[in-house]
């Protein structure tokens, strides 16, 4: 098979000459030539792959094997090229490994917010959970906690009796009051400051102004201040209740989260060994391809051929690990 390639006159000319005078002649002159077939690696722009791998630092790397490897002619830059490559490769096995058990382990923690979303979702569309379920995972009892923290606010503003609107939000949050005793304690006393202040103005007034109110006995003063610092007193008690519950959850999960990200730490079986095998023929390609290129370059510079004194031997146990 031939190979025709055209060239233009000018080109023609300039290479005619070019071999008339035998080629660069000075040191400086044949340090920069020697280096011209490596100005574009055979293998370099095939071996990073775009949008995923620095092609800057790949370069980086091939930069620094050529100048301390020295090839001289194509097969030694060709030997060379590829033992970037291969070592380049290597590098990618490591991250991919890395990067396969970080996935396994983000996998683990998504899980385990999946259902602890679930979990807090199932507890907003059916309020009369079992009280053990409220204080099953940290999610739900930091909404708890919200929930607690939220009602010891409107106590401390505006006290008893409730606002129609909070007493239902009340009832959504918890439900039945058979299981949360302390907010049932806190509707009966809000019952009993409501049966005080029948004609009192509860969405917006605040605790201050209602105590205040001329209209309002003394008896019913005393009333609505005792009622009021009892129903806080239960309301503080659920709140550090929750708080207790929501750190003991915290906790747990924390360490339960950390021993199951922990036992990914190591691929599946079936993975470990695409792993291991992938690594080891681009190692035993990689310690290939750099005796060749040492014999091949001690040959050169007028030493006796070395024997194959690195022996590349590869054996396979029963479970297909190379040995």
């Amino acid at each position: 098979m031939t190979m025709e390639t055209i060239v233009t006159t000018k080109q023609l000319t300039a290479n005619q000459k070019n071999a008339k005078l035998g080629g660069v002649k000075t040191d400086a002159g044949k340090s920069v030539s020697s280096k011209n077939a490596t100005k574009y690696g055979i293998f370099s722009k095939a071996v990073v792959l775009e949008e995923i791998e620095d092609e800057e630092l790949y370069e980086d790397m091939r930069s620094q094997y050529f100048e301390e490897l020295q090839p001289v002619g194509i097969v030694e830059t060709t030997l060379v090229d590829r033992i970037v490559s291969l070592q380049w490769r290597l590098a990618r096995i490591t991250r991919a490994e890395s990067a396969m058990v970080l996935k396994s382990r983000m996998d683990a923690r998504m899980k385990h917010s999946l259902e602890d979303a679930q979990h807090l979702l199932l507890h907003a569309e059916r309020p009369t959970i079992d009280y053990v379920e409220h204080f099953r995972t940290s999610l739900v009892c930091k909404s708890l906690v919200d929930s607690v923290d939220n009602f010891v606010t409107a106590l401390d503003w505006f006290g008893l009796p409730l606002s129609p609107h909070f007493r239902e939000q009340l009832k959504d949050r918890f439900g039945t009051t058979h299981d949360f005793s302390q907010i049932k304690h806190i509707l009966d006393f809000d019952f009993i400051a409501q049966s005080r202040v029948h004609g009192m103005k509860l969405e917006a007034v605040l605790w201050k102004d209602r105590i205040i109110d001329p209209e309002l006995s003394e008896d019913d003063k005393k009333t609505l201040i005792d009622m009021t610092k009892i129903a806080r007193e239960f309301a503080g008690y659920m709140l550090k209740n929750a708080r207790v519950h929501l750190r003991m959850w915290e906790e747990m999960e924390s360490q339960r989260d950390s021993a199951e990200e922990d036992s990914r730490l190591v691929p599946p079986e079936k993975e470990m060994l695409a792993i291991h095998r992938g690594e080891s023929n681009l190692h035993r390609m990689f310690m290939h391809s750099l005796h060749e290129l040492q014999r091949l370059q001690s040959a050169r510079q007028g030493n006796q051929t070395p024997l194959a004194a690195a022996l590349d031997v590869n054996m396979n146990n029963e479970n297909g690990f190379d040995l």
